[in-house]
């Protein structure tokens, strides 16, 4: 996959921007990157076409907490620009779509858990792209490889399955999570573990026996908070689902 820097993905989405609309994305990219340094994913106020461009780029965003919200918000706006008009969020799909298409020459991060986050907010759009986000963990198909885009994609399914486990159950997802408990890395294990429990999947003996020794932790963020989390935490318990991260 080529190496083009992820932040500047969000430029290579939209149409260019002459005049005073150039003045008015620099503005406003300049308050959306404000809040999001200053802990908030509040985005009203703002021009959704311009907010979405910049939140775009700002997934990509090596500050975990800027990440975060960034995903948070385009999902947010995502949703509601689709609400209005459900083509204006397959164009947004579209483009993140293209973003992981290698030929693209993005990096994409960030992009798979933005997808996730639009899916889990919009149910129509969840319908048409659902397929699709899974089958970027199906080698073979749209597989993605690098780690931080197939771990993007793990987070994205379980973020999916905390308001829709039964379209993913539907499609088999248990499937493509449960091999990947076997992994080496212990972010891949614990987002996989997080994910199925979203599903309410009970692990089989083998399946517990996948997770192997030791306690390794991983990074999760879920219902608006970033935390540590650890394998031990998961799998010893009955319906991991209810966690309250």
């Amino acid at each position: 996959m080529n190496s083009v820097p992820g932040a500047a993905f969000g430029s290579q989405l939209h149409d260019s921007i002459t005049g005073c609309g150039k003045v008015n994305y620099r503005q406003t990219k300049k308050e959306i990157m404000a809040r999001l340094r200053a802990g908030s994913a509040d985005m009203s106020g703002l021009e959704e076409r311009y907010a979405v461009r910049a939140l775009l780029g700002s997934v990509a965003s090596h500050d975990p907490g800027v990440k975060w919200l960034a995903v948070s918000a385009l999902g947010e706006c995502t949703a509601r620009m689709a609400g209005r008009d459900p083509e204006s969020g397959r164009e947004i799909l579209r483009r993140i779509v293209w973003g992981l298409n290698e030929e693209s020459g993005a990096v994409g991060l960030g992009l798979p858990e933005a997808m996730g986050e639009i899916l889990a907010r919009h149910e129509g759009l969840r319908a048409e792209f659902l397929n699709l986000l899974l089958n970027y963990l199906c080698p073979g198909h749209c597989y993605l490889e690098f780690p931080p885009l197939n771990q993007g994609v793990i987070w994205a399914l379980g973020r999916v399955a905390q308001v829709d486990p039964a379209a993913l159950i539907a499609r088999g997802a248990a499937d493509y999570l449960t091999p990947l408990l076997d992994s080496q890395d212990p972010q891949t294990k614990g987002l996989a573990l997080w994910a199925l429990s979203n599903l309410g999947h009970v692990l089989s003996p083998g399946e517990r026996k996948a997770l192997g020794g030791g306690n390794p932790a991983f990074s999760l963020f879920s219902h608006g908070r970033l935390t540590t989390a650890t394998i031990a935490e998961f799998s010893a318990q009955k319906n991991p689902a209810i966690r309250t991260y």
